[in-house]
């Protein structure tokens, strides 16, 4: 069942815990949000079904963004038609935080990120994607993508490196 426990947290905390980062994670790499909002429920429960039958399970936030990544990868490989990445007027509007002139500078700040996160190979998106809107560490995103922590750590750097210049 989905509240028995597994080490010291029980499956319905894990996915509470991780549900918005989750959906995030998908909502940059799939432009429809319906679709998004499928890959995550079809992620979630492949997840608690790996889960269920695989109780010794310990490490589950990279296993939750391992299933998401191929998902992912499945979606669209059935959608060759879909784009890619969410391009940049599907991006949501920067929260109302003062005056219209911080809000514009706000907005235009966040079209220059996507804008050079765009620009960047996959593998750099991926990298960054996971670490900063997913919150992932880098022992975390090794796993996910099949690498060492050490190397992630250095992708990450080089990623952050290469963003920073292009804007």
């Amino acid at each position: 069942p989905q509240g028995e426990l597994h080490g010291d947290k029980s499956i319905a905390v894990i996915v509470r815990d991780h549900q918005a980062k989750l959906l995030k994670y998908i909502r940059r790499r799939i432009v429809s949000r319906q679709d998004a909002e499928d890959v995550a429920a079809q992620t979630m429960c492949e997840f608690l079904e790996s889960c269920r039958r695989r109780p010794e399970i310990r490490h589950y936030v990279p296993l939750l963004f391992t299933i998401a990544r191929y998902r992912v990868t499945d979606y669209f490989a059935t959608h060759a038609d879909r784009h890619r990445e969410v391009p940049l007027d599907a991006v949501p509007e920067v929260p109302a935080l003062g005056s219209l002139q911080h809000d514009t500078e706000a907005q235009m700040e966040l079209t220059g990120v996507h804008r050079a996160l765009e620009a960047m190979r996959e593998e750099d998106r991926e990298i960054i994607t996971l670490h900063a809107i997913a919150g992932l560490t880098s022992v975390e995103i090794a796993e996910i993508v099949g690498t060492s922590s050490g190397a992630v750590r250095v992708r990450l750097f080089q990623a952050r490196r290469k963003l920073k210049r292009k804007l």
